[in-house]
């Protein structure tokens, strides 16, 4: 009888080939769980920045600058938000700089959406 020692080639190539596909299963799974924080970030900065234009719009000094009625509109940049100071630098992205909320009553309550 021989004596065996090591792997056999098939059984290296095996050996590999099932570690290719646990690496590419690991690595899609983590690409999906970065998309989802990524997105999960997103919403909760979208968040916070129509609470400060609901914020600006309630403060007596902007009054003039919000919707007085049911019936009415008014715009509000995100650039307006950021320089009366109600989001700070890490809300005040590049792909925010140009956007604008429409400040609105909905059931009388006053609420912001993006435009």
């Amino acid at each position: 009888m021989k004596n065996k020692k090591g792997m056999t080639l098939v059984e290296i190539i095996l050996t590999i080939a099932l570690l290719a596909v646990l690496g590419i299963i690991i690595s899609i799974n983590a690409v999906g769980m970065l998309n989802r924080e990524k997105d999960k970030t997103k919403t909760e900065q979208n968040e916070r920045i129509i609470d400060a234009c609901v914020t600006y719009c309630n403060l007596s000094s902007h009054k003039s600058n919000c919707p007085a009625s049911t019936s009415a509109t008014k715009d509000i940049t995100v650039t307006t938000l950021y320089n009366d100071g109600l989001i700070d630098d890490d809300d005040y992205t590049d792909e925010l700089k140009g956007k604008t909320l429409t400040a609105k009553y909905v059931n009388n309550e006053l609420t912001c959406v993006f435009k």
